[in-house]
């Protein structure tokens, strides 16, 4: 499909991130808000031009259109983290037994899972609140996945000023394991389920800032090792992903033992492939040591 059915779109900044995914890079909001062009989260309309899906912003979402004129990215000390931490508790509070039950069904994973990190849930939206964590104590961000969509409602969407951060658990299991940096909240809870240590970035890709909190992140658990997870996308932008995230990681932290995993031929990520029936001792040995 080509551009010519398409607003005219600016790209993201800092100042004014991708409403779907929360990065502040790669995607493109239309003038008026109203539609976005992510390149992470897909939506049944592809843009093949642009390598990403068109998706329609509901009014009570849309940046002002004088936000997405700013083109120019403005610094951190500009731009200060927004601190979500008293949503965040509200949403935690709402985030009832029942509800987990049901979350995790739907996921296919085991409720012990959800309970390892500090999810939410908005009731008014019927969705799954993620929080982007600057360490155990700040969040920055907070993006909602909804589980069942109807007409032209979001599956994923953020709050305003979220930053994209990665998701932490606050429960650890064992430490002296590899600790696996997977591609999303999804793959973080599947990772989880089978009893590996993870943590989930919110995009394909990382920055230096939010590379530093994985790898504060692995000191804290005694990790034995950094695996970092890519999916099986059909532009292969996972896997190309995973190795820069890798390298991006081994440069800041050269001692580190750096490792990388793709899911076998045919499945798409590390939750499709808990689905097939994967094991734990698979998954691990299926692990590639990361050569620069």
């Amino acid at each position: 499909q080509g551009k010519k059915n398409l607003p005219r779109l600016n790209r993201v900044t800092r100042q004014c991130p991708c409403l779907i995914c929360g990065r502040e890079k790669y995607c493109m909001l239309s003038q008026m808000g109203d539609f976005a062009l992510c390149t992470k989260e897909e939506s049944d309309e592809r843009i093949d031009s642009l390598d990403g899906w068109k998706h329609f912003i509901p009014a009570s979402k849309r940046h002002l259109p004088s936000d997405i004129k700013r083109h120019t990215k403005s610094s951190n000390t500009d731009n200060p983290l927004q601190d979500f931490s008293a949503l965040h508790q509200s949403l935690v509070a709402a985030f009832s037994p029942t509800i987990r039950e049901q979350v995790a069904a739907t996921l296919g994973i085991h409720v012990s899972a959800l309970d390892a990190f500090p999810l939410g849930w908005n009731r008014q939206c019927g969705a799954l609140a993620i929080p982007a964590m600057k360490g155990l104590g700040q969040i920055v961000g907070i993006r909602y996945r909804r589980l069942v969509t109807t007409g032209k409602q979001l599956k994923w969407w953020c709050e305003y000023g979220s930053r994209w951060y990665p998701l932490l658990p606050t429960l650890t299991v064992e430490t002296n394991q590899p600790l696996f940096v997977s591609e999303g909240p999804s793959d973080c809870l599947a990772a989880t389920h089978l009893g590996l240590s993870s943590c989930g970035r919110w995009a394909k890709d990382l920055n230096q800032e939010t590379a530093q909190v994985i790898l504060d992140h692995a000191t804290r658990v005694n990790a034995s090792s950094i695996v970092v997870c890519g999916d099986n996308d059909a532009s292969g932008g996972g896997e190309k992903a995973a190795l820069q995230v890798a390298q991006l990681l081994q440069e800041l932290s050269p001692a580190s033992i750096i490792k990388t995993i793709q899911p076998p031929v045919g499945i798409k990520d590390i939750r499709e492939w808990v689905q097939c029936g994967t094991t734990t001792r698979l998954v691990i040995e299926s692990t590639k040591e990361f050569l620069q």
